[in-house]
């Protein structure tokens, strides 16, 4: 049970059902014989309980009886889905294969449901709290990713604009990690921002998880040129492999893209999170949510990559919970900040009014004097005004 707890936590993490967390490898030999130290603290931890709770195994019947039954029943029907969707079979054929098997587990289900309340509910809550927490994990990245990809800036977009204006150029190799290729990545963007320069050569990496247990080597990497001084790589494992960013780029050098490791600096985004009024989840599920990317393990460790090769960018998406959102724009700037908006002050902000950016994916304004009117009336007054001071905010901000 040991091992396949080990097992299962790393296929979810890989797949995206659970945040990262620490994997030790305990074999040279064997890629599989893994340990992690969250989950054997938290076997611990259950075992305890199950003990303080049921004090003898006998009474542990009926918990073990309605976990195995609801397992199979579980089994049987992930196993209609695969007959079904993956082996091509017609609906009435799996239907008939897989339904005799259904019926008689679900006859031992409903038969331990009568013990629930004899300890039965243990196995029940934990199976719901662990889909709760998958489901508020999967439901959380999914809004993450996208007010992200809302507030990024296109990467041709940017390209384009480093080829009219380009920064002062220095020796070596930078990767910036992003799981939206399309679009530039944040630490990309502070590092034009606050340091003012670029690389020689500068690789867009992303890590993409595979339907299939392992990749093979001729499959794990794939280079795509984007221009003189970009290049995009994929790197692309197994769902029960663990990811080894030095080791694939090896196998990337041999593929053509000549970098040496010690003059590569990997750029890394640290987001830091804040809950928000109309997030899509409720409050509680906010807070969960967070609480789970906080305790994710550091994405450089868990990639394997050196840590005194890595930069760490911090950002901060949080939304206000007052003021409103004047809808999506053209251009989003992950540097909005007063300064920036100096200029269009006069004529969109009138007497004792000014913007307020606090806002990671919209152009949020407040009133402060409360006798003007409210945010949502301001916004209409002013709307014009604000979409051109949000779109010559970006640029504007590189070019200072």
């Amino acid at each position: 049970m040991i091992t396949g707890a080990y097992s299962l936590v790393r296929q979810a993490i890989q797949l995206g059902f659970l945040p990262r967390l620490a994997i030790l490898h305990t074999s040279e030999a064997y890629s599989g014989q893994i340990y992690i130290p969250r989950v054997n603290a938290g076997l611990l931890l259950g075992v305890l309980l199950l003990v303080g709770l049921f004090h003898t195994s006998s009474a542990l019947a009926s918990a073990y009886g309605i976990a195995v039954a609801t397992t199979m029943v579980a089994d049987g029907l992930l196993g209609f889905i695969v007959i079904w969707k993956l082996w091509r079979l017609p609906l009435w054929r799996a239907v008939l294969l897989v339904i005799p098997l259904v019926i008689v587990d679900a006859t031992f289900l409903s038969a331990n449901m009568l013990k629930i309340l004899e300890g039965a509910w243990v196995p029940l809550l934990f199976g719901i709290s662990m889909v709760l927490l998958i489901i508020t994990w999967r439901r959380g990245t999914e809004i993450l990713a996208h007010k992200t990809r809302r507030t990024e800036v296109p990467l041709d977009v940017l390209l384009r604009s480093l080829e009219k204006k380009p920064p002062p150029i220095v020796p070596g190799t930078a990767v910036f990690l992003t799981s939206t290729p399309e679009s530039t990545p944040t630490a990309l963007l502070h590092n034009l921002k606050h340091n003012k320069i670029l690389h020689e050569q500068n690789v867009i990496l992303t890590i993409v998880t595979a339907d299939t247990p392992r990749v093979d080597d001729h499959r794990r990497v794939t280079i795509t040129p984007i221009s003189p001084r970009f290049s995009h790589v994929t790197l692309k494992f197994g769902y029960m492999e663990t990811p080894n960013v030095p080791k694939a780029l090896a196998i990337a050098r041999k593929q053509g893209l000549h970098f040496d490791i010690m003059s590569t600096s990997f750029f890394l985004s640290r987001r830091a999170l804040k809950p928000a009024t109309h997030s899509g989840m409720p409050r509680w599920q906010d807070r969960l949510f967070i609480g789970l990317a906080r305790s994710a393990d550091d994405a450089s460790e868990f990639f394997r990559i050196p840590t005194g090769r890595v930069v760490e960018v911090g950002t901060q998406v949080r939304c206000s919970q007052h003021g409103y959102c004047i809808g999506r724009l053209p251009w989003r700037c992950p540097y909005r900040k007063l300064h920036h908006l100096a200029d269009h002050r006069a004529t969109a902000s009138p007497d004792s009014h000014r913007f307020v950016s606090n806002c990671s994916d919209c152009f949020v304004v407040r009133s402060l004097d409360p006798g003007y009117g409210t945010s949502r009336q301001f916004i209409a007054r002013h709307r014009q005004s604000l979409l051109e001071a949000e779109r010559t905010c970006w640029l504007g901000g590189l070019a200072r």
